[in-house]
């Protein structure tokens, strides 16, 4: 397959939903070799890194704010865990001593 020809599979592919996780599928659905399915994969990551990219564009972050919104999420998450486990651990505790 000739790039110009695997970009505008990969538009349709990426256009239907499918994605770089979807290999095993790929090759399944649509009788894909493996090297033909690890092509396909290559040019759907560059692809969704794009998307990803012009999403942020369209939100007006650059990457570094994306990045660390990201970082104080996940540590927000985590802070929240935490204190979820301190509640439970403190709850047997308590019930250990009754």
């Amino acid at each position: 397959m000739d790039m110009n020809a695997l970009e505008k599979s990969v538009a349709s592919l990426y256009a239907g939903g499918w994605r770089t996780t979807d290999k095993k599928e790929l090759m399944e659905e649509h009788d894909f070799t493996n090297e033909e399915a690890e092509d396909i994969c290559e040019v759907l990551r560059q692809y969704e890194e794009e998307k990803a990219i012009d999403e942020l564009c369209k939100e007006g972050k650059t990457l570094e704010q994306s990045l660390q919104e990201a970082k104080t999420n996940l540590i927000a998450s985590v802070i929240a865990y935490i204190t979820t486990m301190d509640a439970i651990v403190a709850e047997l505790k308590s019930k250990e001593e009754v």
